[in-house]
């Protein structure tokens, strides 16, 4: 008989073991389901702060870039103002003329004409939009001259170290039958100016 009490208070144990276990687990899934939804939206809110972080703007970081662009565009207006006194303006074209001559005497170099083009052509902007306005106007000049090569070459460096936008589109040397120290050259500049 002690013998099955013993086993009876064993058995009691066991279920009251068991018994705890499965109140336990039973108030640990009804917590869970209870508390689920607040650990979802804690995760939701936890990933929202962290994009916020993110998208949150630095405001001592966009005060410097706006500093630095500030800075970019007075460097931009300059190098516009720069380049607007490189641009002939119609009354330019002719003290380019008058210059032209000079440097040609100071060269020894003999023109035969000088031929500015009647109608200018319009230079249109890479970046114009519909309105395809005229950013500035291109002049042709052709010139004859002659002279030698030394001369040549010194008056090309000095058409091409001008402080003006012009271009030398096309020379043509031929060798002069009277003078053998002598060329006959056509020289195509292209002058740019504003409208």
């Amino acid at each position: 008989m002690h013998l099955i009490k013993k086993t009876d208070t064993q058995k009691q144990k066991y279920m009251l073991i068991g018994g705890s276990i499965g109140v336990v687990l039973l108030l640990l899934f009804v917590s869970y389901t209870k508390v689920k939804p607040t650990i979802k939206d804690l995760g939701v809110a936890s990933t929202k702060i962290k994009k916020g972080k993110v998208i949150a703007p630095d405001v001592a970081k966009y005060q410097e870039e706006y500093k630095n662009l500030e800075v970019r565009i007075e460097e931009l207006k300059q190098e516009i103002e720069n380049s607007r006194t490189r641009l002939f303006w119609k009354k330019d074209i002719s003290v380019f003329l008058e210059k032209l001559t000079y440097i040609a005497e100071a060269l020894s170099v003999d023109f035969i004409s000088i031929k500015p083009s009647l109608e200018p052509s319009p230079v249109m902007s890479e970046w114009a939009g519909e309105d395809q306005s005229a950013v500035m106007v291109k002049s042709s000049v052709n010139i004859k001259m002659r002279t030698g090569y030394k001369e040549l070459i010194d008056f090309l460096g000095r058409i091409e170290s001008s402080d003006k936008y012009l271009r030398i589109d096309e020379i043509n040397i031929v060798s002069n039958t009277k003078d053998m120290l002598k060329r006959d050259i056509t020289i195509s500049l292209s002058l740019f100016s504003a409208e």
